[in-house]
């Protein structure tokens, strides 16, 4: 039994209980950990669940904690700045619809306010009904007709009494029965730009009064974008409520308004500016509801205990969009977030839900007065319920399904487990499959190695011999005949280069391996370096008993290295000498075919198997029957002739098969220069 087989056998007995012991050692542990599975399951389950509760209940305080301190930080300064920074708590967060600020006498919503306007306790009304001159004036105006005398004594009175805008209404009501407009309606915009609400006629503001006197004088002088422009300014100022009116007194209004504007309602442009108006007023219509609704509901929840931290409270009952109010109490009075329930629910808790979920492999569902808003994932089995925030959301609550069967959660993580230890136990014995077979290869390698030891010393032995002995004959043997002389001469000769080509081969594998080899092209014609090659190979040709067959026909110029194709032709010849019996034919070819220059050896010896073809090019490898024992080598020929081939970009390929002999083929590309 060789070394080589003799090692693998040993390997495989080392390895073989190694590979057997890591599956006994792994399937053990996996055993052990199945079972402490098992036993801590029950335990494990409950501190899941008591886990899951706490860090849930956490987060949702802590949401509403963080929203709390975020509107006392940006709610401070004047009502003006209240209002603004209402309106950004609304567009920095999308689950909040209204934020509004409530005080005890004024609430505050981010683009609309409404304030508790106090009249003024002076009054007068009465001073002008008792001076002599103003009523005679009115005498003057209304029985005798003499406008002209009423407008003098009403422009002095007013003159005297500048604050009095009663006598100034009365001064441009004279002067537009004089019809004296221009200056009639200089002094209604004067009152009306002033806006002594505190003075009124009747109950009605003069400046109210003055607005649509304006309206008549625009009216009787057909200056229409005057009426238009006018009539929406006064809209607009009676939807800001800038004077106190009653609900019923403003409907009047608006309505006498609308009908002023109904015949400019066919103006494209003029019905633009118009339809924002009535959106405007639909908003506030909105707002103004929902203010008095607050008024009633939420400030007497507001004032029935003191709020020390937050307290909610649920403005309709659970539906497609259900919402709860955050109030927050503030140094000046409350914050109130009109909070949407389902996306703060889902911005604050469904991703720390879906986290525990995957985390603990729990079936989970997010529920608001037994209806499901958030299912995170999904499972069957038992139901644990507990409620995410008693005091404050006795409905909001978080379903834990369990499955029925606790070896059924085990199951499936001790099946993950079993892969982990099936995928580790195989890369475990796939590795030492590797570090096997590259022992494996590096016996063979060392093999290989003594065989080219003991086969390079042979060879450099059997010449050496040679030519020692025959030295010693000659040396001593002076009388030998000139035709015995010459024979030995021509002996030591061959034997000289038998050990000069040994050795060169020795040298060049040397440089092969150190990449330290080099080639000088040139462009030769092929048929000619290969004349040169079988001159050389048959000055030791008919020793051996083989005949050559020679047809060279490509006759095409390549660029190489002439002494490196003649190495590769002799260690070609050579090895299809080693192996062809005696007195049989080794054919030598060359033909062209497409830029292609084509070399075949074919050799009548007893060929060889795919998986020696495999292995001919390899270093120190030989196919071990030669048919005379002389013709022994070092497997170092046909490494060399695969190097010199690479190096001349060239391609070579051997066809065989058991009794049919061997055809080696090199094909060279031609040079395009010419013949």
């Amino acid at each position: 039994m060789s070394t080589y087989k003799s090692s693998r056998i040993i390997l495989f007995a080392i390895f073989l209980p190694v590979i057997l012991a890591g599956g006994y050692g792994a399937h053990h542990y996996y055993a052990y950990l199945c079972k402490s599975a098992r036993l801590n399951f029950s335990e494990a389950q409950k501190q899941t669940v008591i886990k899951i509760r706490t860090r849930v209940k956490a987060q949702w305080q802590h949401s509403l904690e963080q929203l709390m301190r975020h509107a006392q930080r940006m709610v401070t300064g004047s009502p003006d700045q209240i209002s603004k920074s209402l309106q950004v708590i609304v567009d920095s967060q999308s689950e909040i619809r209204h934020a509004f600020f409530v005080d005890r006498e004024v609430i505050y919503l981010p683009q609309w306010k409404k304030f508790r306007i106090t009249k003024s306790s002076e009054d007068l009304s009465l001073p002008i009904f008792e001076n002599a001159d103003f009523k005679q004036a009115e005498l003057l105006e209304f029985q005798y007709q003499d406008f002209t005398e009423a407008i003098r004594i009403y422009e002095r009175f007013w003159l005297e009494n500048p604050n009095n805008f009663r006598a100034a209404n009365a001064l441009a009501r004279c002067l537009m029965k004089a019809e004296q407009f221009k200056r009639a309606e200089k002094i209604y915009l004067q009152i009306f730009k002033q806006n002594p609400a505190w003075q009124v006629q009747g109950d009605i503001p003069l400046a109210i009064m003055a607005a649509f006197q304006l309206l008549a004088i625009y009216h009787s002088q057909a200056r229409h974008r005057d009426v238009q422009a006018f009539s929406l300014q006064l809209y607009h100022h009676l939807l800001d409520e800038r004077w106190e009116l009653t609900k019923t007194k403003t409907f009047f209004f608006q309505n006498k308004l609308k009908t002023n504007l109904a015949p400019y309602l066919s103006e494209p442009a003029f019905s633009r500016k118009y339809e924002k108006l009535m959106q405007r007023e639909r908003r506030m219509e909105k707002n103004k509801n929902y203010v008095r609704f607050i008024s009633r509901r939420i400030i007497p929840f507001i004032e029935s205990r003191p709020i020390l931290g937050y307290r909610v409270y649920f403005l309709a009952s659970p539906g497609r969009h259900p919402t709860f109010l955050l109030i927050i109490p503030h140094r000046h009075g409350h914050i109130v977030l009109d909070i949407e329930y389902r996306r703060f629910v889902r911005r604050n808790l469904f991703k720390l839900v879906a986290t525990l979920g995957q985390d603990h492999d729990l079936g989970m569902t997010l529920r608001f007065a037994d209806r499901t808003e958030c299912l995170v994932t999904s499972a069957t089995g038992n139901v644990q319920t507990f409620l995410i925030s008693p005091e404050n959301f006795p409905d909001l609550a978080l379903d834990l399904l369990i499955p029925d069967s606790a070896g059924l959660v085990v199951e499936n993580r001790l099946a993950r487990w079993k892969l982990y230890f099936i995928g580790w136990y195989g890369l475990f014995v796939l590795l030492l499959v590797i570090v096997f077979f590259i022992l494996i290869k590096q016996i063979q390698f060392a093999e290989l190695k003594a065989d080219f030891v003991s086969h390079v010393s042979h060879e450099l032995k059997t010449p050496l011999t040679s030519l020692r002995m025959l030295s010693e004959i000659l040396a001593t043997q002076s009388r030998l005949p000139a035709k015995k002389r010459q024979q030995y001469y021509g002996v030591m000769n061959k034997e000289s280069i038998r050990l000069s080509r040994l050795i060169e081969n020795l040298m060049d594998i040397s440089r092969i391996e150190k990449k330290k080899e080099q080639y000088y092209f040139q462009n030769e014609n092929l048929d000619t370096v290969l004349h040169i090659a079988l001159e050389l190979f048959s000055n030791a040709f008919p020793i051996y008993q083989r005949r050559l067959k020679i047809s060279l026909q490509s006759n095409r110029r390549v660029w190489l290295d002439k002494d490196a194709i003649i190495q590769m032709m002799l260690n070609l010849l050579d090895n299809a000498r080693k192996f062809s019996p005696p007195q049989s034919v080794i054919e030598v070819r060359s033909r062209s075919h497409d830029n292609q220059v084509i070399i075949e050896i074919i050799d009548q010896g007893g060929g060889m198997t795919g998986s020696q073809i495999r292995k001919v090019f390899n270093k120190f490898y030989q196919v071990k029957k030669t048919y005379e024992e002389k013709f022994k080598g070092v497997g170092l020929g046909l490494a060399i002739v695969r190097n010199i081939v690479s190096a001349h970009r060239a391609k070579i390929t051997i066809a065989s098969a058991l009794g049919q002999g061997t055809t080696v083929t090199v094909s060279m590309p031609a040079s395009t220069s010419g013949k």
